[in-house]
């Protein structure tokens, strides 16, 4: 275990804390509790992309004509045009400069915060980038080439049941009853209480081995691994070099992780 590692350990049980806090100083104005909740995740990630990276809060818009719903945490690339207003919030954000798009919600143990949040996270995935991150480009198929032209979209939460087939039913329910195709689902989701879910698949960023939603706990590491499946995500803008933190983290443990075929099943027949 490395220095980085332990850090990321130390600091999800400081998240865990200040999403704690943040209740108590909010309480009874759900709103307060909200954005004060945002305001500790917009500092976690800012350590970790630091200046010219922005943290921002808004709406996305792309060049089609398209503009997504306020996402609460948005990682906007150095390439970005610097459209901060007076307020140091963004009075334009485009879908080019958007490296991800991360939907916070307190917890995931409700059908309608999670309806919420993939609903979110949907209106994110119907823009398109006119341009994509994407080096060496020769060695890529068409799919991925077209991959690289959406936001990606991830889930962020503190905690969600216990009996994991219970959040995967809801979001596969969801899913199923909007006929809420592939392409227009969610890439990850992250929980603190060590819960995290990948869309796997060979049309999405990560295939797992598996075709539909794959899940593990992480525990303590939650945070770590989320920072390794990011750093394989392309970002916005071609990098000349690999994201650093990914030299400092392992690949996820091959064991320990689960899936409900069943609801895999009806989750991939949406559409067809």
């Amino acid at each position: 275990m490395n220095n980085l590692q332990k850090i990321l350990r130390i600091q999800r049980n400081e998240l865990i804390s200040d999403f704690d806090k943040a209740s108590l100083e909010g309480q009874g104005t759900p709103q307060e509790v909200s954005d004060r909740r945002e305001n500790y995740l917009h500092n976690f990630f800012r350590n970790y992309f630091p200046y010219p990276y922005q943290i921002a809060k808004g709406n996305i818009s792309d060049s089609f004509g398209n503009r997504s719903n306020s996402i609460d945490i948005l990682i906007i690339n150095p390439s970005h045009p610097h459209t901060l207003a007076a307020n140091n919030m963004y009075s334009f954000i485009v879908a080019e400069g958007v490296d991800y798009a991360i939907e916070l919600k307190p917890s995931f143990n409700n059908k309608d915060e999670i309806e919420r949040a993939l609903t979110q996270i949907q209106s994110v995935k119907l823009l398109k980038r006119a341009t994509d991150g994407l080096l060496l480009r020769n060695s890529l198929t068409e799919e991925q080439k077209l991959l690289a032209l959406e936001v990606p979209g991830i889930i962020f939460s503190d905690k969600t049941y216990s009996n994991k087939r219970n959040l995967i039913e809801k979001i596969v329910d969801f899913y199923s009853r909007e006929s809420i195709p592939l392409n227009l689902q969610f890439d990850l989701l992250c929980c603190l209480d060590g819960t995290f879910v990948v869309n796997s698949s060979k049309h999405k960023h990560f295939f797992l081995n598996t075709d539909g939603l794959i899940f593990n706990d992480f525990g303590d590491d939650v945070l770590y691994y989320l920072f390794h499946f990011m750093c394989n995500i392309p970002e916005s803008t071609p990098r000349l070099k690999k994201n650093m933190l990914s030299h400092y983290i392992s690949q996820p443990p091959v064991e320990g992780w689960k899936i409900f075929q069943d609801l895999n099943i009806k989750l991939r027949r949406i559409g067809n």
